[in-house]
């Protein structure tokens, strides 16, 4: 398969599949929704195991999600707040977003944890109330692995699912992906010149 996300990932293998969905949960320009599927497919031809992309996947989204939990838990509200405000525009993170997390996370608890992992915009931010009112470590890694494998595991079996046609789909796999990860950094640098203004 050509292109540079399926070169990276065949490269790197594992490791880029983690750090990939690592860097989802702070600068939102590579979505599990195009890496992980154009990672099982390169799995499918051999090169890695279709679980180890799962795995790979899950403990990369694990790992960025918990560094905003560490970070939230150590800081307290009003300092990540601040922090938000000041330095936000670079994860386009902003403060009446965190606002509307916190109250979601006051009614709904861990069970957010989990279904969060499934919502887009909702997904890396849940970390945050959940640290700041210092959810138990072990809850909190339980409840966002669930989720975050039944998003993973989704859609790995997406990608396995349309293996057989492999050969058909090479040719638009790359140019797809490449679209659409363009237009995301697009519009991430957009927000990031015009968070100001905004």
């Amino acid at each position: 398969m050509h292109g540079w996300l399926p070169h990276f990932i065949a490269h790197w293998h594992y490791f880029a599949v983690w750090a990939m969905m690592a860097v989802e949960c702070f600068v939102p320009i590579f979505p599990a929704e195009v890496v992980i599927p154009v990672a099982t497919l390169i799995a499918t031809r051999g090169t890695m195991s279709v679980p180890g992309v799962l795995v790979a996947g899950v403990l990369g989204s694990l790992s960025g999600t918990s560094v905003w939990y560490a970070v939230s838990r150590a800081l307290g509200r009003e300092r990540f707040d601040g922090l938000v405000f000041r330095y936000g525009h670079v994860a386009t993170v902003r403060p009446h977003q965190v606002a509307r997390i916190h109250k979601l996370f006051e009614r709904w608890g861990a069970a957010l944890v989990c279904v969060g992992r499934l919502l887009p915009g909702v997904r890396a931010l849940i970390s945050i109330p959940a640290g700041i009112a210092r959810m138990p470590i072990p809850k909190f890694l339980l409840w966002s692995a669930v989720g975050i494998s039944i998003w993973i595991g989704v859609l790995t079996y997406a990608g396995w699912l349309v293996r057989g046609q492999y050969l058909r789909i090479e040719r638009f796999v790359s140019p797809i992906a490449t679209a659409i990860i363009a237009s995301i950094v697009i519009l991430w640098i957009y927000r990031l010149l015009t968070w100001r203004r905004a």
